[in-house]
């Protein structure tokens, strides 16, 4: 009855929803008369018209005879062709049921040989035809949970990662994430890093949790792999970067401890907002503004980076900076008035450059104040041309 079963599965794969079988039976005559190596020429040298009738029958043989022939070279490389001579074009014209039916079939093949090039041309085949491959997802978790990299195939291994990339799900994540930190997984990185930060946006709920409860070195980790890997939304890159910028305020008020390395990672994931246009940020990037002016002032922070800070603010909060940037400049005239002390011309020219930027009528006093104290002729000119910018 299996045997039987079998049979009938091969016969539909083989001629169902095929319109042209009596206009390539002469093709299928010469592939079912044929020896195994002609059976694979015939398939590598169909045409077009052929190839999707050919690559099921190539398909169907070889898993029919696997049992026969096992571990058989020839047949290895019969059932290769037969997968990767299977037209995209006709797998797109099936409709969803009929392509679950063939990435099964592929599964059969996946699970019944054991040489390294076929089941390397399955996956491969699998990610690059958009067939669904839901089954295949978690036999390849539990693939890759368990591999030992030392002992198994590199081909297999690599091309299992790079498949849940596109199949993965939560379950994926958390194991390629966990095999990054693992020094044995070395020579894959870059096939865990690429997998990884595309099932990050399949998956973001997962990864903006670990933020939340991540050290500055993590957060490090994580913004690096988002912003370095070219098939990440730009969207989501600007969530990342909020939220490990988020991340690093909290660190700094919960601890108390600013670090380089800290400094380094607010300053990157805050530039990565304002490169990204990105105002939706504005509530963060002003929280981290007032975090900036006491690393300022604490000279943990230079006042390049301040200045560069400073400057951003009309991008990523351009409606709501316009106040704590006026009641700085307007402390800062007051320290002038005081006791006459001058402080960085760059930050004072940040934050007037950044006023005329926004032209904001609500910043007329601090900047009219400027032209009021002994500012250098250089201050003072800027702050009568922001004056000038201001829409009334």
């Amino acid at each position: 009855m299996k045997k039987l079963k079998r049979i009938f599965s091969t016969i539909i794969f083989t001629v169902a929803a095929t319109s042209s079988f009596a206009q390539i039976s002469e093709e299928l005559k010469s592939f079912v008369k044929g020896s195994i190596q002609e059976k694979t020429f015939i398939v590598k040298q169909a045409d077009s018209q052929n190839a999707e009738i050919l690559s099921k029958a190539a398909i169907d043989f070889a898993l029919e005879n696997k049992d026969i022939l096992e571990n058989d070279r020839e047949l290895n490389a019969l059932v290769v062709a037969g997968v990767l001579s299977m037209p995209q074009a006709y797998i797109d014209s099936l409709n969803y049921e009929n392509q679950a039916f063939v990435s099964d079939k592929f599964l059969s093949v996946y699970e019944s040989f054991e040489d390294p090039t076929v089941k390397t041309a399955i996956l491969t085949k699998l990610e690059n035809s958009g067939l669904p491959g839901e089954k295949f997802t978690n036999l390849l978790n539990e693939y890759v949970q368990n591999a030992e990299p030392d002992s198994e195939s590199y081909s297999i291994l690599t091309a299992s990662i790079k498949t849940l990339k596109t199949y993965g799900n939560a379950q994926t994540f958390e194991i390629l994430f966990n095999k990054i930190n693992d020094s044995n997984w070395n020579q894959y990185q870059s096939d865990l890093k690429n997998s990884l930060a595309v099932l990050s946006e399949k998956n973001p709920d997962k990864l903006l949790s670990m933020i939340q409860k991540s050290s500055t070195e993590e957060c490090r980790f994580i913004l690096d792999l988002m912003t370095k890997n070219q098939e990440i939304s730009k969207s989501f890159v600007a969530d990342i970067a909020e939220n490990v910028l988020s991340r690093t305020i909290y660190i700094v008020e919960e601890t108390d401890s600013v670090t380089e390395e800290l400094i380094a990672l607010q300053l990157d994931s805050y530039t990565i907002l304002a490169d990204l246009n990105w105002p939706r940020a504005a509530a963060t990037c002003l929280v981290y503004f007032s975090i900036a002016k006491q690393e300022y002032e604490q000279t943990a922070l230079h006042e390049d980076n301040f200045a560069d800070v400073i400057k951003a603010l009309p991008v990523v909060a351009p409606m709501d900076c316009v106040t704590p940037l006026s009641d700085y400049l307007s402390s800062i005239n007051k320290s002038m008035e005081k006791n006459g002390s001058l402080p960085s011309e760059k930050v004072v020219l940040a934050i007037i450059s950044s006023l005329g930027a926004i032209g904001d009528k609500n910043a007329f006093d601090s900047l009219l104040g400027v032209t009021y104290y002994n500012y250098s002729d250089t201050v003072i000119a800027q702050a009568r041309s922001a004056l000038a910018k201001l829409k009334w």
